[in-house]
């Protein structure tokens, strides 16, 4: 599996998803690309789909509360998701990096 090189800000929950073995709504990024890390479970797995199951209204999923930023674990930086042209890049803010940002679990 792939590592993976960033996060999204919120946690799994947020983006409805969880465990696709138990249902467990308590997990966490993994640190492989494409996976949750199951705490009930013990073990990484694919997650269910949540909000990335269909197509996403970025400002609906806005007023809702949802956030799409991310966080490079290589550097802890804050990354902004952009609309350029039919494409989404995420631009670094300037000077925000995650305040409590510890790379150690991700194996960095």
């Amino acid at each position: 599996m792939k590592k993976r090189e960033w996060i999204y800000v919120q946690p799994p929950m947020a983006y409805e998803v969880y465990c696709d073995l138990c249902n467990n709504k308590h997990v966490e990024w993994s640190e492989f690309q494409g996976h949750v890390w199951c705490w009930r479970c013990m073990k990484d797995t694919k997650g269910t789909g949540g909000v990335f199951s269909g197509p996403i209204p970025v400002k609906g999923a806005e007023i809702m509360g949802i956030c799409f930023d991310r966080i490079c674990l290589k550097t802890g930086q804050w990354l902004k998701p952009e609309i350029e042209g039919k494409k989404v890049v995420h631009k670094p803010i300037k000077n925000l990096f995650f305040p409590i940002f510890d790379p150690k679990p991700y194996n960095i």
